[in-house]
């Protein structure tokens, strides 16, 4: 058995959005990265042959990738600011008891029980563990919820035995 307790913060919260963000369009974030650095950069230098001059030429449409990931940042984080003030039990301090068999979690507004096998992915991150329940809905442990390395060190050692290949860990932290 092992036990953490701690409470959310919005900027935890955040960071998981991110990451998930980042993981789940990462090729359409390198489509963007080339259409958006070394495309224009390939046009300019000329590489596509002689530019035309054109008093009406404009070369705007290169912001059109930094635009997107703008878009999709600030989407990012007015999404998860209104998903955390609307919900309440993602602010409360939760108590988290892990064994071999379930999660169990308590805390003022809500408790529960999961089961190691509900869980479709654990990864972990540099400053927290998402549990994956679905493909869109995950619980954020943040690492400073462990008190000590040893906390650490044994939650990794439960998680890799009750999940298994569904995990991606580090080896440290």
């Amino acid at each position: 058995m092992l036990q953490v307790e701690g409470q959310l913060e919005f900027g935890e919260y955040l960071r998981a959005n991110y990451w998930y963000m980042l993981r789940k369009f990462k090729w359409f974030f390198a489509l963007l990265l080339f259409s958006g650095v070394v495309y224009p950069a390939m046009y300019f230098a000329g590489i596509f042959g002689r530019r035309p001059v054109h008093p009406v030429e404009s070369s705007w449409g290169f912001l059109l990738p930094f635009g997107l990931v703008t878009f999709m940042l600030v989407a990012t984080y007015l999404g998860a600011r209104r998903h955390f003030s609307s919900n309440k039990m993602l602010a409360q301090r939760v108590q988290y008891v892990f064994t071999t068999d379930d999660i169990k979690t308590a805390g003022p507004l809500s408790s529960g029980r999961i089961s190691w096998e509900t869980l479709t992915h654990v990864y972990e991150t540099g400053h927290a563990f998402l549990l994956f329940v679905s493909n869109l809905q995950m619980i954020v442990l943040p690492k400073r919820y462990f008190e000590t390395p040893d906390l650490l060190t044994r939650f990794r050692q439960l998680v890799n035995e009750c999940v298994g290949k569904r995990a991606r860990l580090r080896s440290s932290a």
